[in-house]
Order: C-alpha cells, then sequence, then structure tokens
C-alpha cells in the first residue's frame, strides 16, 4: 500500500471522481489509484515513468482541483513552497494530502502545518506519516512567504538559486576545488553531466577556448536556475537524465560532480553509471574530469572505461580523477 493512500483506504477520505493533482509525483500505486490524475514532477528520470500529461513544470498549470496530493522531497523549505503550490491551485474547500517519511522531515512539516493551517487528520505507517488538510477560503500570510520560497533568489555567492537545488545556498565546495584544477586545455567541446544550476559550467566558460559547451541536467528547476545564471550563446542546455544523454557529435571533454545519494543513502552505482555514460560521450581522445568524495570507489570504473586514469589532486576529503581516452568497449 502506498502511503500516501492510506486515508483513502481506511476510508478517511473520499475517493474522489473529480481530477487529482499530485505534486512531486512518484511512480507507484497513487498515479493509478484516481479515475484521472494530473502528475507535477521536476525530474527527468522520474518524468518518464509517469502518465502521458505529466508536466515538468508547475507554472504551466492553470487550473484548479478539489484533491491535491504531495510526496514531500528532502528540503524543508522545497516541501513549504509545494505545500504553497498546493494552496493556490486548491479549490475552496479542496482537501491536500501531504505524505512523507520521518527521515525526510515529515513530523515538523506536520506541526508546522496544523500551527499556520490547521490539519484535519493524520496517519502513520512505514516510519512516515500521512496528514491532510482543508483550503480555506481566504489565504493565510504565511502561504505568501512560502510560495516566495520556489522563485529564484541570488545565494551569498551571487547565483541564482532555489530550495530543493543541490547546494542551493552556497557553491558546493567539491565543485569549486574541481573548478580550481581543470586544465587548460579543455577542448572546443565540453559536456557538463549532471550540471546542476550552473556553476561548473560557468567556470568552464572562462576558458576562451571552448566553442560549445553541453549543461545535461534532470531537475527542469536546476536547468532553469543553470539558464538564468549562464549569458552565454556558447551554452546549450538538456533536460535529460545524464546517464543516458548522447550528444550529436563527441566531445574533447566531460566534466562533472556526479551526485552519489539515492534519498539518503549513499549509493556509488549512480556515479559509476556517470563514469559510464561520459565515456560514452567522449572523442577516442578525449578526458573525463571529475570530482568525489574520498571515500567513494570509482578508481575500477574509471580503469575499466579509460585507457590511462588516475587521480589527480586529494584535497579537503574529495579526489579530482582523471580519465583519458574511452575504451569503446566500456560496459
Amino acid at each position: 500500500m502506498s502511503r500516501i493512500l492510506i486515508p483513502f483506504d481506511t476510508g478517511e477520505l473520499a475517493v474522489p471522481d473529480a481530477p487529482v493533482l499530485y505534486l512531486n509525483a512518484q511512480p507507484g500505486p497513487a498515479i493509478s489509484a484516481f479515475p484521472e490524475i494530473v502528475c507535477v514532477q521536476d525530474s527527468f528520470p522520474i518524468m518518464s515513468l509517469l502518465p502521458t500529461g505529466s508536466l515538468s513544470d508547475s507554472k504551466a498549470l492553470t487550473e484548479t482541483f478539489a484533491t491535491i496530493l504531495i510526496d514531500i522531497a528532502r528540503d524543508r523549505d522545497q516541501n513549504r513552497a509545494m505545500i504553497a503550490m498546493a494552496w493556490d491551485h486548491a479549490n475552496p474547500g479542496a482537501t491536500i494530502v501531504v505524505s512523507g517519511a520521518k527521515t525526510d522531515g515529515i513530523d515538523a512539516l506536520s506541526k508546522e502545518v496544523k500551527s499556520h493551517l490547521g490539519r484535519d487528520g493524520t496517519l502513520a505507517k512505514s516510519h512516515g506519516k500521512t496528514f491532510w488538510l482543508t483550503r480555506t477560503a481566504t489565504t493565510p500570510a504565511v502561504i505568501e512567504t512560502w510560495r516566495s520560497l520556489a522563485d529564484l533568489a541570488e545565494n551569498p555567492d551571487g547565483f541564482l538559486t532555489a530550495a530543493g537545488m543541490f547546494s542551493h545556498a552556497k557553491v558546493d565546495r567539491a565543485s569549486r576545488i574541481l573548478a580550481e584544477n581543470l586544465p587548460r586545455k579543455l577542448g572546443a567541446h565540453v559536456i557538463d553531466l549532471g550540471a546542476g544550476w550552473g556553476y561548473l559550467s560557468g567556470q568552464a566558460l572562462k576558458n576562451d577556448a571552448v566553442a560549445r559547451l553541453e549543461l545535461v541536467e534532470a531537475s527542469a528547476a536546476s536547468l532553469a536556475a543553470a539558464n538564468a545564471n549562464i549569458d552565454d550563446p556558447r551554452a546549450q542546455f538538456h533536460w535529460a537524465d545524464a546517464r543516458h544523454f548522447a550528444p550529436d557529435t563527441p566531445a574533447d571533454t566531460v566534466i562533472m560532480n556526479p551526485p552519489f545519494h539515492v534519498s539518503r543513502s549513499a549509493e556509488p552505482s549512480l556515479g559509476k553509471a556517470f563514469i559510464m555514460a561520459a565515456a560514452k560521450c567522449l572523442k577516442p581522445s578525449g578526458s573525463l574530469w571529475m570530482v568525489a568524495n574520498r571515500h567513494l570507489p570509482y578508481e575500477a570504473s574509471l580503469q575499466s572505461c579509460f585507457r590511462h586514469a588516475e587521480i589527480i589532486r586529494d584535497q579537503d576529503g574529495f579526489k579530482i580523477l582523471m580519465g583519458r581516452n574511452p575504451l569503446r568497449t566500456s560496459p
């Protein structure tokens, strides 16, 4: 049983006949439990598993709904922004159902919503909780505050980011170390796999020899921020899963600070998939430059995908890895 469906399965809430809006939609039973559902999802890999007609951009929503579901994310402000989004797209009297794991902060969010907006009910299951509330005819002031959390704003380093993006509050230390250690000769065609909101690509574009830089990012919101941060005709933006990205022509260099978490668990296979993808994006003479936490076991993957692989630098708990001359027989 999906946690978000608990109040419908127990009879606490009636299954609606009207269309349902599902924010941060997740593949699973919830998307087929209702006669009609509109899914909003920022992430390209998940988006591809959702029903036809799903939306990546919540700004494209124009209608309102009588029932709205929210699967919370890991970021507190992102969850607040989703509550505000649900409020804005809910009819007066609509039911907003919010679900998530304790490790993602569902208990704190439930208490905060109860304090500011009221709460009709709550049920616990599988180390998590589902609660629901009614959208009132008047809009509390806190909704306006939470609504603004989804907007791009300048962080202390001068870049436009928003809640929920990786390292949105400041430049990630690992990315900064990689940028400081990139070679002078990057080549004319560079690809940034998992580009986030664009810091690493922006630094690479300071190299005048770069004629084309492709940013590949699975988060539509992060890619939009990258587009706002980078005003350069050499930059091209792709909303895509970096693990399966295929450029129209092979690149000279791939740069990347790959993610290594699925939920809150470290998952090195994610970074290994990025390494394999990078090898397939490169010319026979091409190079991969990447940064990773010191403890992550990526050396074997580099050696299986490139003729030459080495650690360029070990600094502050991170390592700069380089692979050169991709093997066409790489897995």
